[in-house]
């Protein structure tokens, strides 16, 4: 696996910035230090997988081209998930998300 460090994101205050490691199958990872959560993207399954960690929620969306999400979760842990109105449109490239997930450890 190949890791790279990730960009900062100057617009968010008090953030130290984290992680990233992207793997040649496409998937990606990051890991942010404060405030602590993680975002996980699997763009090869079918549909795709995002995952979102923070404490001891997960948040597991399911779909097609998620890519967008990933980069807004990252950038932004207050992103706003929510599932798709009507069909998925294949050829749009727009993110679909046809189910969330939610699971607690414990």
């Amino acid at each position: 696996m190949h890791t790279a460090p990730a960009g900062r994101h100057a617009g968010n205050v008090g953030r130290a910035p984290g992680r990233e490691a992207r793997r040649l199958n496409g998937e990606r990872h990051y890991i942010n230090h404060r405030p602590h959560f993680s975002v996980h993207y699997y763009p090869n399954r079918d549909p795709e997988e995002l995952w979102f960690n923070e404490w001891e929620h997960d948040i597991i969306a399911y779909g097609y081209h998620l890519e967008a999400i990933y980069h807004e979760l990252k950038a932004n842990s207050r992103h706003v998930l929510e599932e798709s109105n009507g069909p998925h449109d294949p050829n749009s490239g727009e993110p679909y998300i046809h189910k969330i997930e939610h699971r607690m450890r414990l």
